[in-house]
Formats: C-alpha cells, structure tokens, sequence
C-alpha cells in the first residue's frame, strides 16, 4: 500500500521531552500530487494550479531551492547519484499549497513508488527553517513492515535554535488507503528528545473539497509564521530554554530555501539573538 494524490485533513503534534517538556497541536491539511500527472486540468484553474498561478497552488520554484521550473527536474538533479532513483516511476509530493503564492513549509515529502508492486521505494524529506536555509533527507534503505516505513539518520541541519545539533533522527510513515501519519524523533542518547507528527484522513483531490477546507488552509499558511513565533516565546521567555546560534551548513544536501520564511528578516528575532548574547 502506498499514497494517492488527494486533500490530508488532520493536525500536526509537538512534543519536547527535554530539557523541559512541551507540547502543542495544530489543525493541518496538507496536498499530494503526481508530480507528473495532470490532474490539475480536471481542477478550477482560478482554485489550483501546479507550477503556476491560482489561489492555491504548488509550484517547483517553492522547492528544493526552486532551481529549476518543474519538480521532476529538481528531484532528478538532488537524486542523479542515488541508484534507488527511477525517473520512470511515480512520484508523489506531499506538501501545503502556497496561497496567492505564498508559503513557509516546515516540511515537505515526495515518495518514489514502484509502479507494478505499488509500495514506496525511496522517500525524500524536505525541511525549511526560519533562516532561510533548506535540507533535504534522502531515505532510501527504507525498513518496511506492511504500511509502515521506518528510516534512522543522523541529524545534519539545524531547524530549532532550541536545540544544538546533536542526535539522530527516526523518520516513521504509515500509509493505508484511509490515512496517512508522518512522523520524526529526534532521539538523544537513546531517549525521544523531539517527537513531531502529522496525521491526517484522506479526501479526493477535487473542486468541492478545496472548496470545503480552503479557509483553513489559507488560516494554516498564514498563521504558521506566527505560531512558530508564539512556540518560541514560551520556550525562550517562559521556560528559560537555551538558545543556539546557528552553525554555518555543513551538508551538501542543504541549499538557500527558495520560499523563506518571514521571520528570519524580523525584528523579533535580532533580539532574541541579541538577548542571547547578553545571556552569555
């Protein structure tokens, strides 16, 4: 079993384990497509594009570092020397659609399937953070037990200043025809440091049901920035957690995010570094 284009309503969870524990929820949709497919014709050009404009739209200058116009093109570049890559089989993006072209996506995935056996093959994680930096994880020795697909690697980008950039992460994706759950640990000396999911239910990919959830979409882009914002107050203010400057990049797999997010150029963040220093 694997994943289908269609409309994921559910809502991510956040749950920090230490050095104080911390959780919150969000209701959240999220979008997958065949890369390659067409779908978008049997879809309002006003309501949804792909790779150009429409209320909603998921476009390949957003992704991956927006190199190039299309995502096939993008992925075949990133994955030129991974011998899992098959640029004939089907690639499903898994996203949140910008809207009037505007999107901070924390995470995005992209799964290679095997056309004859229908099961996921490779599955590529893309993470933003607030610095206008990219990264991509490349899963390609996948442990599989019926839907579920698990993945271990070792940290190698830094997305919260509350964290430094120790331990590994745990990427685990079940996939059925009713659901989907996405969901990465970040585990420190054999502890869950950070556990972050999302889980949503399956609708068909169409006119009614963007129609149906297109207020809240538009609600999740553009409260994502100020949620993050909020999280990071309680944090830092509330309990006092430490703040970690961000290193220089290290990996090859990280590039200058394409769609940055706002926050990064804001004033509230120059203070918390600024107050950071002062803490030393």
């Amino acid at each position: 079993m694997s994943i289908s284009e269609g409309i994921y309503i559910g809502e991510i969870a956040h749950k920090r384990f230490s050095p104080k524990i911390h959780t919150f929820k969000y209701k959240h949709i999220m979008i997958s497509l065949d890369i390659d497919s067409a779908i978008d014709k049997n879809l309002s050009k006003i309501l949804f594009g792909i790779n150009k404009f429409g209320f909603l739209s998921i476009n390949a200058k957003n992704h991956l570092g927006g190199k190039y116009s299309d995502l096939r093109s993008s992925l075949s570049d990133l994955l030129k020397n991974n011998n899992t890559y098959n640029p004939n089989h089907k690639m499903i993006i898994m996203t949140t659609p910008s809207v009037f072209g505007h999107v901070f996506n924390p995470a995005t995935f992209y799964f290679q399937i095997d056309n004859e056996k229908n099961v996921v093959e490779l599955i590529i994680v893309e993470v933003n953070n607030t610095f206008g930096e990219g990264h991509t994880y490349i899963l390609n020795k996948l442990d599989i037990n019926k839907n579920t697909y698990t993945y271990h690697d070792n940290k190698s980008f830094h997305v919260s200043p509350f964290a430094d950039m120790e331990g590994e992460y745990k990427f685990k994706f079940i996939l059925n025809n009713e659901y989907i759950s996405t969901q990465i640990d970040l585990i420190k000396d054999n502890s869950p440091f950070i556990i972050a999911n999302f889980t949503g239910k399956y609708e068909k990919l169409s006119n009614l049901n963007l129609l149906k959830n297109i207020i809240r979409i538009t609600s999740i882009v553009y409260l994502t920035e100020l949620r993050i914002l909020i999280q990071a107050y309680k944090l830092m203010i509330v309990k006092k957690l430490k703040f970690y400057q961000k290193p220089s990049p290290s990996s090859k797999h990280t590039f200058t995010s394409s769609a940055p997010s706002y926050i990064n150029s804001m004033k509230f963040i120059k203070w918390i570094k600024k107050f950071s220093k002062n803490k030393d």
